[in-house]
């Protein structure tokens, strides 16, 4: 099978030797159109020929029974009701997103800065195949969003009786601006995806920078932001090291920033979902992620009463449990470290795993996929660790030292995820490979491919979505 890049790389000479002696010119010898043609057709031909790669490609191997047995107590009684290995590994993966985001005291030091827990997981399968999983996990850390919603209504009504009572005695009187109630922050845990980004971080400047979004289909956080998600997802990359969020909205004059931010992502879909949530390998996102990718044979499941244990009740006692762990621990400081030879141990595995990302991704970004993995493991020991603690009766604050078994078994997870990643980076498209020479070339090859698509005959809401250009560029350029 040919190879992507070497196409690339054609396609590529085909424009520089297009573009005559003097290359140092803005001008472009090619029509518009053919630069359009040529960058579509190199965008079309990596996505064909990784989708080749990724159907002969066989399936990254799953996690293993002996990584099931070796976790906290906790964990495995999340994973107990679920028959199929990739229900049991969706419902670990997902558990752990979850729980990363509950225990915002927990903290270590990791290549020297400080880090939360906070993990992103995306499990990727077609349609009906189990992925639903889920939504056990977000049961989980329910009642404790519900406690903190019934807490923020409360303070709200309060704060409405304040205000009505504030303007009433303004009638007739001098009163005070210092007098005038404060409005509090309306506080959750889950963040709804299903909303423009500027309320997602809005939500999450109440929360101080905390907050978990937790999605059973990834169109729901990509597709409700529409133009403005390009943007939040470089605000998802900066949230994942707890980097500074800053933003300026001119329209109302408002100024928001977001220090330290600690936010745990939890996400399912399937692989067409993931191309427009993460475009292109290049893309940053992709390697703040833990992926799981499964293809499961269609199997009907006995759906009667009999069929197994009541989840509903099941999850519900499990998610008590997670409510008293919270309770003790919501807000204490805890230091999670681990053993030398645990760091040894670290250290080999990450080193280990850069060098096969290097040898089998190397064009795609792999490498960055392999380091940022090293920082996931860590942080996946440290909810092993917050949950062995509890395990144990003990109340975790301090430092607490990871358990070494704990330590093995999240690089057990890394190397699963990296197996399972460096797979998915075989279908992500590298457009970057074909240049674009100025920002009137880009222009040209914009415009080119919208009179081309306008052509084919499609609407101006397909162009657009095509393109990715706003409706009313898309309208101003039909119409020249």
């Amino acid at each position: 099978m040919v190879e992507p890049q070497s196409t690339t790389n054609t396609i590529s000479a085909r424009i520089i030797a297009n573009q005559g002696e003097d290359s140092e010119t803005a001008v472009l010898p090619v029509s518009p159109l053919t630069r359009a043609d040529l960058l579509e057709d190199a965008l079309r031909y990596s996505q064909e020929a990784a989708a080749e790669q990724l159907e002969e490609a066989p399936m990254p191997a799953h996690i293993l029974p002996s990584v099931y047995e070796a976790l906290p107590d906790f964990l495995r009684r999340c994973i107990e009701p679920f028959e199929t290995e990739h229900e049991r590994a969706v419902m670990l993966l997902s558990s752990l997103a979850v729980l990363s985001g509950c225990f915002p005291g927990a903290r270590g030091t990791y290549s020297r800065k400080s880090y939360g827990l906070n993990l992103y997981s995306f499990i990727l399968a077609p349609a009906a195949s189990g992925k639903g999983t889920l939504e056990w996990a977000k049961k989980l850390a329910l009642p404790w969003h519900e406690r903190i919603l019934e807490q923020s209504k409360a303070q709200r009504a309060d704060y409405l009786e304040a205000l009505a009572a504030h303007e009433v005695a303004k009638k007739g009187k001098s009163v005070s601006s210092a007098s005038l109630p404060v409005k509090p922050p309306f506080k959750m845990l889950f963040v709804p995806g299903d909303t423009s980004a500027a309320a997602l971080l809005k939500a999450l400047e109440n929360n101080g920078g905390r907050g978990i979004i937790c999605e059973t289909e990834a169109d729901t956080l990509s597709g409700a932001m529409g133009k403005e998600f390009g943007g939040f997802a470089a605000d998802l990359c900066k949230a994942f090291g707890h980097e500074t969020i800053s933003k300026t909205r001119i329209k109302d004059d408002e100024y928001l920033e977001i220090k330290a931010p600690a936010v745990s992502v939890a996400l399912t879909g399937t692989p067409a979902q993931l191309k427009r949530l993460i475009s292109t390998a290049e893309n940053g996102l992709f390697s703040r992620f833990m992926f799981y990718t499964y293809k499961a044979p269609r199997v009907w499941l006995d759906v009667s009463p009999g069929g197994g244990i009541s989840l509903d009740g099941y999850f519900a006692s499990l998610a008590a449990e997670v409510t008293k762990m919270l309770e003790v621990s919501d807000e204490k400081q805890v230091d999670i470290t681990l053993l030398p030879e645990s760091w040894a141990a670290l250290n080999e595995a990450c080193a280990a795993g850069l060098a096969e990302a290097e040898e089998q991704a190397s064009t795609k970004g792999g490498e960055s996929t392999a380091v940022r993995l090293g920082l996931i493991a860590f942080r996946i020991a440290g909810v092993l660790t917050m949950l062995r603690c509890f395990e144990h009766g003990l109340e975790p604050g301090g430092e607490v030292v990871a358990d070494p078994e704990d330590v093995r078994t999240a690089l057990h997870i890394m190397s699963t995820l990296r197996a399972h990643a460096l797979y998915l980076l075989d279908s992500m498209p590298v457009v970057s490979s074909v240049p674009r020479s100025n920002d009137f070339a880009a222009k040209a090859e914009d415009k080119a491919l919208v009179w081309k698509l306008r052509e084919e005959g499609m609407s101006l809401r397909e162009i657009v979505k095509r393109s990715g250009k706003p409706l009313s560029t898309c309208q101003r350029w039909v119409k020249e």
